[in-house]
């Protein structure tokens, strides 16, 4: 689907229930909705599909104002007079708007499944910086939502959602054949480790705010405002200010015990292939039909591999 041609319209009934479909931009029943929830009578959650505007910001939709049921996608935050007094109570505000409305429950609940698929690559990467595995869990279910082949308008790829020199700095390996940006294992403990960078603060909120708005100005905050977010909060830019609380909120749910379902891990899906060392002459159609794997399924076992008609010999895929 364009989702430049579309709006999405959430409907909520009057038992809270929440449904969403597509309209047309600019169509009879777009200008309709639009109408009816202008003069008043908001019976629908209206979210805005992409938008079109170059270099628009992406705030998430639990940080957005919520006018009875209006949410808008280009949402500008709130402005530092009315800045949340304490981290822990935007936190709590925003695990709300989570936890209350059943369209952002679930829709947190299907990153964090996502992210299960990859549950012991997320323990490692935890194990080997020492950085809370629910605080990996939340900034990726924040950066991606779980999805493998998640890419930004900025660059970032993969399910940890890195820059090409970022990952590159890390140790990944990104040529024309291979991106290991979007190979789950490396790319958790890659972004865990840059994370690591920025543990010299001990401190979440601290982590995050060097992550998003850069180490070297995030140092020379805290050494002329101090490390407390009461002090740090209105030197901030909104988009940093939110992220931080989006994350942790996430983070808080998953301290609580927020239930979601697990899937299969990907590894265990990857132990009931074989290794499959290319040869001369060999190709994608080659190999499924020699091995009787579908291309759909050796491509899902390689997420690394970019480009499948420069694969050379010696190089193995799961098969």
């Amino acid at each position: 689907m364009n989702q430049d041609k579309y709006i999405q319209i959430i409907r909520r009934d009057k038992k809270g229930n929440i449904t969403a479909n597509y309209v047309k931009r600019n169509s009879a029943k777009s200008n309709r909705l639009k109408k009816a929830v202008m003069g008043g009578l908001a019976l629908a959650v209206l979210a805005a599909g992409i938008s079109t505007l170059k270099g628009s910001k992406h705030y998430p939709i639990e940080n957005k104002p919520i006018i009875e049921n209006i949410i808008e996608q280009n949402y500008k935050p709130t402005s530092n007079n009315s800045i949340e007094s304490s981290l822990e109570s935007a936190i709590e505000r925003n695990r709300d708007r989570l936890t209350n409305n059943l369209y952002n429950k679930r829709s947190i609940g299907n990153s964090f499944s996502e992210l299960s698929k990859y549950d012991d690559y997320l323990t490692k990467a935890s194990n080997e910086t020492n950085i809370d595995k629910n605080l990996l869990y939340a900034i990726f279910a924040a950066e991606s939502k779980g999805k493998l082949r998640a890419n930004s308008h900025k660059g970032a790829k993969g399910p940890a959602q890195l820059m090409k020199g970022t990952a590159k700095e890390m140790g990944l390996k990104i040529d024309d054949v291979i991106d290991e940006r979007y190979d789950p294992e490396k790319a958790f403990v890659a972004g865990a480790k840059y994370l690591k960078k920025y543990n010299q603060f001990n401190e979440d909120h601290l982590i995050l705010i060097s992550y998003n708005y850069g180490p070297t100005v995030t140092n020379k905050m805290v050494k002329k405002y101090g490390k407390s977010w009461d002090n740090l909060k209105s030197h901030l830019p909104n988009e940093t200010r939110n992220y931080v609380i989006k994350v942790l909120s996430r983070k808080q749910l998953l301290d609580d015990g927020f239930y979601f379902d697990k899937k299969i891990l990907f590894s265990e899906i990857l132990g009931n292939t074989n290794d499959c060392i290319i040869e001369k002459g060999d190709t994608i159609n080659k190999i499924s039909r020699e091995k009787g794997k579908s291309v759909k399924e050796i491509k899902e076992n390689n997420p690394h591999i970019r480009n499948y008609n420069k694969i050379k010999p010696g190089m193995v895929l799961k098969v």
